[in-house]
This record gives structure tokens, C-alpha cells and sequence, in this order.
């Protein structure tokens, strides 16, 4: 993020499948429905017949003969818009407890509130954004070994753990410690509930603390439970860690940011505040028709909806079907704060965005952004669409609008035979290089077909989803983590650990994710990395949103898109 821009609106998604204040008719979660293989793999979404008591949500056929296009010139739409209880329970011996003033600048927090993104760049909300760990495991080795008899021979090890919170307030909690020689296997060593003695007082300069005195480990780590409860349940259980210490060393810290609450609505209402804005007008919802639905967005931005479904509403009724069929989720304003330690407001707060197409329990549409998520976009995604005979050149990061709907389509496409290579199954790798020829094939036949009817293309896909179905039924996650570790330290091992790692969701791409469609009641199956309607896409963009798919810097947002100026109109 560039600190010279001019302050704008943050820039957020539903990562966690928090609800969506979508439409009176409309929640943003599905439960699960039926699944149905595609019969054209290489589609990223693909119609095809309903499965038991559901559909399938899919693209259009990539015939253009039947649209109406779509102009790029949006000038017209100028005039309309800017663009606790103290209990503890440990064997441990521990240190008092307090609290106090961070000690050095470092350790201040920074002064949070409406920040400029640069194409989505939060690349400081996206490494601090640790999920909490549920610690349930047993360490077999239980007391030192691992670390050493450091400081001149203690056997023990004094492990301070401190949090703070952006926004100050109870910071009460409950800090819990485990160690491990090898990271895998982890000793509970005992909590400690430390009580805010300023409760919903205290700012943001200020941290909590406790510490262990516990047997040498070589790896700690640690997880506070904040115990606030409604409407000051401002923080998340936060995880920390884990951390090595040095043979030579007799102590260690862990810390930092509290996850912040995001749905808490004391949060929302200080970043309002320090905002600038006006709330009345930040309450000032409207509930305007889009693509054959309705969202709730806010007044400044209606106009912008309407000048996206006029351009729907010039489709010709067939394809006006395709869209609407094509939708499982819209959904728009929602009063929070992103995910994440900085507190930013959302656009979503405000009403200024909205979240299409989106199953992120399977990575279909969804935020990009941890650690994991962009090996998988780097290290995988990126690599297979680039092995597709012309496009080497293709970088996920400065690939925009629908090249990435390509990108999506190609590695669907891609994926089996490279996953094939990947394992060394030469069988498989050639019966699935023979089906793409025969794709080839079948689309010069039916090119050159005189009567137009021919379905050859379609036969050989159909064959081809066979091959690839007999293929990932041989396979599971853990055979494919088997495979890798077979493999010495290089590219193609940390491939296939990526596989292992995301394999329901890289299924999910291929054969279907299952999602439930509340407005419409029913169970439906999506295909692809992006489960957008090409035209969907086109005229989101031909109207003037900023696409979340199109963010550069380690972020991506696909179901995401927002209103950058409308923020301004929004001030006291």
C-alpha cells in the first residue's frame, strides 16, 4: 500500500463465510447439495443436467452469436457517480502478572482507520492474519531434551506471553502454552486468565502479560482466549508461535495482535468515527434489482447497480436465463471490520461492494491471501495454466478481467495431465495427452461439419472426463503426500505438496463443489477456480466496479467487487 495515496475505502471479502447482509431474501452460506461430474472438463463452470434435488450452475456456451455486446465507454455513467475470571490451572511456576506500557515505539501500535489499498495490497493484514490453533495434543516427551541445557545448565525456561488489541478496550484473557522438540508432537505446559484491571478502558498503547516458567523445550507456542464477552467481545482467540529458543537462552517472548472481532459492532462504529463519516448516511440501505436478484447496497452506489443491470436487461432473454441461472449468491452491505489484526473498516460496512458466486470452503471464488492460499496461486495455479502451449508468459498477478476467467478455464483443463507427470504415471499421462488430440480433432470436425450437428468435440471431452475420473479415484490425499515425500526437495515435490494440501478443493474445481442457493431453495453444483459468468464479469466492469480478481501485490479477491470513490460521498 502506498502511503502517499489519498486515504479510500479498505477493501474486505467474506473470508470466513460470515453471514452477508445480502437482500431480505438472500443469506450469503449454503449447505450441501448433490454432486454431478461435468461433463466438459475444461470448462471452469459448466452446465449440464441437474443432479438429485439440484442444479448446476455453469457459464454459457462460448458461442457469442446470441449477446448483445457490451460497450467498454461508460462516460455516461460520469454524471451519476464519483468515480474474566482469574483461574489458573498449570504445575508451572509463574512470574506476576501485570499490565503496562509498551516499552519502545516498536511495539506501539500503528494509527488504524480508512487506508488506501493499492490493488488490494494489505500485504501487512494478510501475514498477520493467523488463524487460531486448537491445541488437543499430547507430547509423548514430556519435559526437556530438544533445547538444550542453556543458561549454564537450566533445564527450564521462563516464556513470557503479551498481547494488545488496535483498538485498546478489555483486553482480559486466558494465555495457554505448549512446547515440542519437533513441532509435531506438543506438551500442554499449563494457562494462565489474566484480568484487565482497566476493562473496557484501556487503549490501545497498552499490552497484557504473563509468564511460564516451564521446562526446556526447543518450540513454543501460544494461543489467548480473550474473555470478554458481548458487546466488548471486541478480540478472537489468537494463536503465537510457534517460536524457537536458543540453547543458550533461559527465556523467551511470544505475542503480538489480537485477532480482531470483526462482527462486533463497537469495532465498526470507532472506525465510522474515525472515519469521518456520516452514520445515518452509512444506514441509508436500498435494495435494488441485479441480474434477476436483489442486494442490499447503499443509496450512493444504487445508481451504480442500476447501471449494471440496464446492461443485463439488454441481453436477449436466453442469456438474461444463462446469468440468473448462472448465480447462487449476491451479497452487499454488512457491519464489519475486515478479517484480520488492523481493524480496517470494509467496504461491506458501508454497502459500497459486493460478493458474487463465492463457496470458500472449497477455494471456488475465494480470498487469496494467507501463506497457503498464495503457494497454491504461485506454485501451482500459475505454473500449470503456463505449461498450455501459448501461454508461458501468463502471471497470475498482472492478468486481468477475463484472462483470469481463462486462466481458471485452462487449468482445469491442465491440471489431471500435470498431476499425471507430477506422479510419474506414464500410462495415465498418455491416455490423457491421446484425449486432448482428440478434442482437437472433434473441434475441426464439427468446424468443417456441413449440417453444424456434430458432437464429436463433445464425445471426445466426455471420454476425457472418464480418463480423469479413473485417474482421481486412484488418488487421495494421502497417497499424494506419500508420492512427495518420495521425492527429494525441489519444485516438483513442493507441487505435490500443494496438492495434498488443497486436494478437496482442487476436486471441488474439477468435479464440483456443492453450495446451496437460499434465494432460489435449492442444491447446486459449481465447477472452477472461478465460478463467474463471463458476461457477469464483463458487465460488473463495463459499469465501473473495481474487481478483487484483478488485485495485484499477494492478494486476490475473485467473488469481490466494490465502489472505490463512493466512500467520499459518504462524510459529514
Amino acid at each position: 500500500m502506498s502511503t502517499a495515496e489519498a486515504p479510500t475505502m479498505k477493501d474486505d471479502s467474506n473470508r470466513h463465510n460470515e453471514a452477508h447482509a445480502a437482500s431480505a431474501e438472500e443469506q450469503d452460506h449454503r449447505a450441501p447439495g448433490k454432486r454431478t461430474l461435468t461433463r466438459d472438463m475444461s470448462a471452469p463452470v459448466q452446465r449440464a443436467a441437474a443432479p438429485e434435488g439440484g442444479a448446476v450452475v455453469g457459464p454459457p456456451a462460448r458461442s457469442t452469436s446470441d449477446l448483445v455486446p457490451i460497450s467498454s465507454d461508460v462516460s455516461y455513467l460520469d454524471s451519476i457517480i464519483t468515480p474474566p475470571q482469574a483461574t489458573t490451572s498449570s504445575s508451572a511456576d509463574r512470574a506476576p502478572v501485570q499490565r503496562k506500557a509498551s516499552r519502545d515505539a516498536a511495539d506501539a501500535p500503528a494509527e488504524h482507520g480508512i487506508e488506501a489499498r493499492d490493488e488490494g495490497n494489505d500485504a501487512d493484514a494478510a501475514r498477520q492474519d493467523a488463524m487460531a490453533l486448537a491445541f488437543t495434543r499430547d507430547d509423548d516427551q514430556v519435559g526437556g531434551g530438544g533445547g538444550g541445557g542453556g543458561g549454564g545448565g537450566n533445564t527450564q525456561v521462563a516464556v513470557e506471553v503479551r498481547w494488545r488489541g488496535v483498538f485498546g478496550a478489555d483486553l482480559s484473557g486466558t494465555a495457554a502454552l505448549q512446547g515440542s522438540n519437533d513441532k509435531k508432537n506438543w506438551t500442554a505446559l499449563g494457562t494462565n486468565a489474566v484480568a484487565d484491571p482497566d476493562g473496557i478502558g484501556g487503549d490501545k498503547t497498552q499490552r497484557m502479560e504473563t509468564t511460564f516458567q516451564v521446562d526446556r523445550y526447543a518450540h513454543y507456542q501460544a494461543v489467548v482466549k480473550p474473555t470478554a464477552t458481548d458487546p466488548d467481545d471486541r478480540y478472537l482467540k489468537t494463536e503465537f508461535g510457534p517460536k524457537q529458543v536458543a540453547a543458550s537462552d533461559d527465556a523467551l517472548t511470544l505475542g503480538g495482535l489480537l485477532e480482531v472481532h470483526r462482527e462486533n459492532r463497537k469495532n465498526t462504529d470507532q472506525r465510522v468515527e474515525e472515519a469521518g463519516l456520516d452514520p445515518d448516511k452509512v444506514d441509508n440501505l436500498v435494495h435494488p434489482a441485479l441480474f434477476g436478484r436483489t442486494v442490499q447496497v447503499n443509496k450512493v452506489v444504487e445508481d451504480r447497480v442500476k447501471a449494471t443491470n440496464d446492461l443485463y436487461t439488454q441481453q436477449l432473454g436466453p442469456v438474461q436465463t444463462e446469468i440468473k441461472d448462472s448465480l447462487f449468491v449476491v451479497g452487499g452491505a454488512s457491519y464489519r471490520t475486515i478479517t484480520g489484526k488492523t481493524g480496517v473498516l470494509s467496504n461491506h460496512a458501508v454497502g459500497n461492494a459486493i460478493d458474487i458466486n463465492y463457496n470458500e470452503g472449497k477455494k471456488q471464488n475465494a480470498l487469496m491471501e494467507d501463506k497457503s492460499e498464495l503457494r497454491l496461486l504461485n506454485k501451482l495455479v500459475q505454473p500449470v495454466v503456463r505449461s498450455v502451449t501459448g501461454h508461458a508468459g501468463f502471471d497470475i498477478w498482472d492478468a486481468k478481467g477475463q484472462e483470469q476467467l481463462e486462466a481458471s478455464r485452462l487449468f482445469v483443463e491442465r491440471f489431471p495431465q500435470f498431476l499425471a507427470e507430477l506422479l510419474g504415471r506414464d500410462d495415465d499421462v498418455a491416455d490423457l495427452t491421446a484425449a486432448d488430440s482428440n478434442i482437437v480433432v472433434g473441434q475441426a470436425f464439427d468446424a468443417a461439419s456441413w449440417g453444424g450437428d456434430s458432437d464429436m468435440e463433445q464425445f471426445a471431452r466426455d471420454l476425457k472426463a472418464v480418463e480423469v475420473k479413473e485417474l482421481f479415484d486412484t488418488l487421495s490425499k494421502a497417497k499424494i503426500t506419500a508420492a512427495a515425500k518420495k521425492l527429494r526437495k525441489g519444485t516438483k515435490r513442493t507441487q505435490l505438496e500443494i496438492v495434498a494440501e488443497h486436494w478437496e478443493s482442487l476436486k471441488a474445481w474439477l468435479f464440483g463443489g456443492k453450495v446451496r442457493d437460499k434465494t432460489e431453495g435449492k442444491d447446486e453444483t459449481v465447477f472452477g477456480m472461478i465460478p463467474l459468468h463471463e458476461k457477469v464479469l464483463e458487465m460488473m466492469l463495463a459499469a465501473g466496479w473495481t474487481w478483487g480478481g484483478d488485485w495485484g501485490a499477494d492478494r486476490k479477491d475473485y467473488m469481490h467487487f466494490e465502489d472505490r470513490g463512493a466512500i467520499d460521498k459518504l462524510k459529514l
